[in-house]
């Protein structure tokens, strides 16, 4: 494979490097107040007043299958059309990186590693850098996981927060 050049949103939950395309992020801010939504999900955390417009908050730690999150921003995506707002540990960067797929067998080695659910996340990418312009891309350590932003709530999950 051949290092392409696409643009990101990178963060962490539990500790692990996860990454959405830039176009459905919209914003993180810090966590506010969250009002339970009885009989949903456990991953959903409820409803919250986000900068005057009331949207539904995902823990992204429950859903991914991530132990260990603990919170603090509110990571403002499109999930199924609607504003959602995720919960995320913290931001890491932004922008327009070097990167190169992770082959399917070490996409499915590192799902199978953090026992997360294949469904959640389209692929796993290695970052590359260089220190200039004029010195040669190269593999960092760094590899994240792009989670596949539609799958955050099923279809049963999208009906139950429209009526809530």
């Amino acid at each position: 494979m051949k290092p392409e050049f696409h643009e990101f949103f990178l963060f962490q939950i539990g500790g692990r490097e996860l990454g959405l395309r830039m176009h459905a992020v919209e914003e993180v801010l810090l966590e506010s107040p969250v009002t339970p939504i009885p009989g949903t999900a456990e991953f959903v955390k409820g409803l919250s007043a986000v900068r005057g417009k009331i949207m539904s908050v995902i823990d992204g730690g429950r859903r991914l299958g991530i132990p260990g999150s603990k919170g603090g921003h509110f990571l403002i995506c499109q999930v199924r059309g609607n504003q959602t707002a995720v919960i995320i540990e913290r931001a890491v960067e932004a922008g327009s990186f070097c990167v190169e797929k992770v082959s399917d067998k070490e996409f499915a080695e590192i799902l199978s590693e953090y026992r997360l659910n294949e469904r959640l996340f389209a692929v796993a990418w290695k970052i590359f850098s260089r220190n200039s312009e004029s010195e040669p891309w190269a593999p960092t350590n760094r590899i994240f996981l792009e989670i596949a932003p539609d799958q955050f709530v099923s279809d049963q999950m999208a009906s139950q927060l429209m009526r809530a």
